[in-house]
């Protein structure tokens, strides 16, 4: 992670001395950009934050409204998106604000700045995480983890026996834990850290809470907030069968519809990376009338995106890097540009000019 975080911040300074993104834009900056976020809320954040990169504070999503109109990016919902990425011809560039998981700090924190600037959003709504059917787990993970000086998980054949005294320890304990979880179903990953957390002697949960449907219907009233669907459990779509995972997509939608009155037309895919989802997951939203559905991979959205609708990028607003320069330039597309270039010829698809 450190190693990373250095990477990225060289880049960063990389392009902010040579302003090459500002060159590159009109060749990697697309049509608009779909933005992710997870939770906002107040700093300080404590030593040990695994969820740092997932919270930005109520002034950066102020910052990320300003940055956004200033770069020419129209705000819109998700529908007015759509018509944007089918529509041929000149059109404005437009951003889409997305929060996943349905935190309550987002409606704590976020929704007096969007709504005092008049920006359309949307939440992506996990009913078992509001009926408390499954827990965040990757909170309560880091609950225990912060109050122990070692973690003992047992996952079938996978046993580990983590030192968690220092940050350091800690950061490493909560990223082979979580990567061994997350393939794990949601119920399974509760219960097991709940009986984790008694085991080390740790009261099981993070005081973190989802709004409930009270918040999610005052939301679904406002014509600012688009309500979306993210599965029913929070489940890895890509470690289901095809269909518990219609099942997931299918029920997520149902509930919140019969909840809150509305029509559910819009998905995320939990986790939504490659190893989360792939074609199939893709051809099931779609073939439920899914209209649109988002992913993790980053990138921006091209007039491409029209041929592929329930396989959106998204750019992460990234809780580390909270800063006005490195924002302006994301919303250029270079960096996922750059980024791609380098994979392709990781794999061998760029070749030296013969002598």
């Amino acid at each position: 992670m450190d190693l990373r975080n250095w990477a990225t911040r060289a880049g960063f300074r990389a392009f902010e001395l040579s302003r090459a993104h500002r060159v590159l834009r009109p060749m990697t900056g697309g049509i608009g950009t779909i933005l992710m976020m997870h939770h906002v809320r107040p700093e300080p954040e404590p030593e040990f934050a695994p969820d740092k990169p997932l919270a930005i504070t109520p002034e950066f999503l102020e910052i990320v409204i300003e940055t956004l109109r200033d770069e020419g990016f129209e705000i819109v919902d998700l529908d007015r998106a759509l018509y944007l990425i089918y529509m041929t011809g000149d059109k404005p560039r437009f951003a889409v604000l997305t929060f996943d998981d349905g935190f309550r700090d987002v409606y704590d924190y976020a929704l007096p700045i969007l709504r005092r600037h008049a920006a359309p959003f949307t939440i992506y709504v996990t009913p078992g995480l509001v009926d408390r059917d499954v827990r965040p787990w990757w909170s309560d993970l880091g609950h225990l983890i912060r109050r122990t000086e070692h973690l003992e998980l047992d996952i079938g054949s996978e046993r580990h026996d983590l030192p968690t005294i220092s940050v350091r320890e800690k950061n490493r304990a909560f990223s082979i834990a979580r990567n061994a979880l997350r393939r794990r179903h949601p119920r399974e990953v509760t219960s097991l850290i709940e009986t984790m957390s008694v085991a080390h002697g740790v009261e099981p949960g993070a005081p973190e809470a989802c709004m409930g449907w009270d918040d999610l219907a005052e939301l679904a009233a406002d014509p600012l907030c688009t309500i979306g669907a993210h599965t029913m459990t929070h489940a890895m779509l890509s470690t289901l069968s095809e269909q518990d995972v219609r099942d997931e997509l299918q029920s997520s939608k149902r509930v919140i519809e019969q909840h809150l009155g509305i029509v559910v037309d819009h998905l995320a895919y939990p986790f939504g990376d490659a190893e989360a989802i792939g074609s199939r997951e893709i051809r099931i939203a779609r073939e439920l009338g899914f209209r649109s559905a988002t992913t993790t991979r980053p990138g921006m959205i091209t007039q491409q995106c029209a041929m592929s609708p329930t396989a959106l990028p998204r750019l992460s607003v990234n809780g580390h890097w909270q800063d006005r320069r490195y924002l302006e330039i994301l919303l250029t597309g270079a960096p996922f540009a750059l980024f791609k270039g380098v994979q392709k010829l990781g794999r061998g698809q760029f070749q030296a000019p013969h002598s």
